[in-house]
């Protein structure tokens, strides 16, 4: 991936970040889309939310921490439980710290590669 590519990326992430939260319940498996199962069933569509699970998986594993399995994996269940809004916060920080992170390495990365950085 380039770095242009990779900057664009995160900043789509960081676009849905500062745009308002999704009224109602968030289920665990499906996101607010199935309405806790009142939408039940719904086909699989991808949408910038994969988006932030891949950059957030990423991370997560690249920090050698667990990360859980993608809404394209569990959407086959027909399971419901709605997320704690104080776990919805927990990593909507956790996420805006990674995308901090990643835009720092990306522009050290882009500073090395263009010869800006300084040698010390």
């Amino acid at each position: 991936m380039t770095s242009r590519s990779f900057r664009a990326r995160l900043d789509r992430v960081a676009k849905v970040l500062g745009e308002p939260q999704a009224v109602g319940a968030v289920c665990r498996f499906h996101g607010v889309r199935c309405r806790m199962g009142a939408n039940w069933p719904l086909p699989y569509e991808p949408g910038i939310e994969d988006d932030v699970l891949d950059l957030f998986g990423d991370a997560r594993r690249s920090l050698g921490l667990e990360v859980a399995p993608h809404p394209r994996d569990l959407w086959r269940t027909d399971r419901h439980e709605q997320v704690p809004a104080e776990e919805l916060a927990r990593e909507r920080r956790e996420l805006e710290e990674l995308i901090a992170a990643a835009r720092a390495r990306n522009d050290q990365l882009e500073a090395e590669i263009r010869g800006d950085h300084i040698h010390q």
